[in-house]
């Protein structure tokens, strides 16, 4: 997934939007994004803590509704970012 191709804001307008209706799809759209796409995806204007933050809110929800492999495929970007960044 190249992330020059995705127009963020309509992203992130359907993310929203599923989420009134269904956070299980949500959460699943978010983590497809997330292993497609990696770090590359996430946003530049925000701060390595910032990331790290949001990545770890996402990995503890996965991690309550008992879907581990999600959970590892974000520890992994978790772990990347930290390495990057």
């Amino acid at each position: 997934m190249n992330s020059n191709n995705i127009n963020k804001d309509d992203l992130f307008q359907e993310l929203l939007e599923l989420g009134k209706k269904d956070i299980d799809a949500m959460m699943n759209k978010v983590h497809d994004i997330l292993l497609l796409g990696g770090v590359e995806v996430l946003s530049k204007d925000s701060s390595k803590d910032e990331i790290i933050a949001g990545l770890t809110q996402i990995m503890k929800w996965f991690e309550q509704s008992e879907k581990y492999e999600q959970c590892n495929t974000i520890k992994k970007i978790i772990d990347e970012c930290l390495e990057l960044m």
